[in-house]
Parts: structure tokens; sequence; C-alpha cells
């Protein structure tokens, strides 16, 4: 019997948002089943990278310099860049959308979804066939909350790049799909 097609054994794996929570979690499970990992975000994530045999990069999602240093520091340390996880995320405000916070709401667009397109952006220059690009959106992106406008319509928009970026990518083999967590 060989290899299950879907395993990550050996693949190259950059995660975003990897310091704690759900980045963490993921980057840990990557590494349990094989994967080199490479680690992204604002804080040092080098104590988890170093227990898992991975690479920290600092990075701002949405410094596209920053990000398109931690896509290429996949293929320097590692070889190559077979799997993205757009994980980096924020809900900067809260409150009913008559009291709508501009900062907070440009925070959520600029992270959430431009962190998630210059991800896309960078990691689909480097990326052979066969790769894939997993984006953390929410189930809030598909249901209306209250008092949760730019979260909810941050997500909704990560749903909807997802889907324009499976398009343009798919002929050439690369597999953009969302995961929407509650």
């Amino acid at each position: 019997m060989g290899e299950h097609p879907f395993s990550v054994t050996g693949k190259v794996c950059v995660v975003t948002g990897a310091f704690h929570g759900l980045g963490a979690v993921i980057a840990r499970r990557l590494a349990k089943h094989g994967a080199k990992v490479v680690l992204g975000d604002v804080r040092d994530a080098s104590a988890l990278a170093e227990e898992l045999g991975g690479v920290a990069v600092r990075c701002d999602v949405t410094d596209e310099a920053q990000v398109t240093a931690l896509m290429k520091s996949a293929v320097d340390h590692f070889g190559a860049l077979d799997v993205l996880v757009n994980n980096a995320g924020v809900e900067s405000w809260e409150g009913p959308i008559t009291e709508l916070d501009v900062e907070g709401w440009r925070r959520d667009m600029d992270i959430n979804v431009l962190g998630v397109a210059l991800g896309i952006k960078h990691a689909a220059l480097l990326m052979q066939p066969g790769a894939s690009i997993i984006n953390v959106a929410s189930l809030f992106g598909l249901l209306p909350v209250p008092t949760l406008s730019s979260y909810n319509s941050s997500k909704a928009a990560v749903i909807h790049l997802t889907r324009t970026a499976s398009v343009e990518l798919g002929p050439r083999g690369i597999r953009v799909n969302a995961i929407c967590p509650t």
C-alpha cells in the first residue's frame, strides 16, 4: 500500500497566525503527520517552531514584503512550498452597525481579507501543481451574527475570495479551499 494521496508527509506547509490558538493547533497537527512547518506570526513563534522542527518567521500579513519573505523562507529552508494555511485573523470591533468603528472595520478587513489575498498571491507564485491553499474563514461568514458586522463581512469576503482563487489557480493544479470553523 502506498502513501495516502492527501498525506502531508514531507510536505512544506506555511501557517499564518501560528503563534497560538487554532494556528498553533494546525501547525502541531501538520508536524505530527510529517510536514515541515514554517510558522508566520506578528509574534515570535520560534519556541513552537523549535518544538516542531520547523522555522518561525515574523510576519504581518498586511505587509506585502513580509508575506513575500514568509513564503520565500519555505523554499529557502525546505526547498518547496506545498501547502499554505491562511489562518491569521482578528475580531477587532463588536457593536451595533449604527455605531460602526471605522478603524476596527479597516483592521478586520486588512488582516482577515487583504492578508489572505497576499498569502494566496505570494504562495501561488512559488507553488507547483498539486499544492494546496487553505483559507480559514468562519461560520460567521455564512450566518449573520448581530454586533459582528465587520468580522462577519470579512469572513464572507474570504469565502468568496477562496472561490475566485480556486477558479483562477485550479487550472495550474493548485487547490484553494476554505474551512469555516465556529
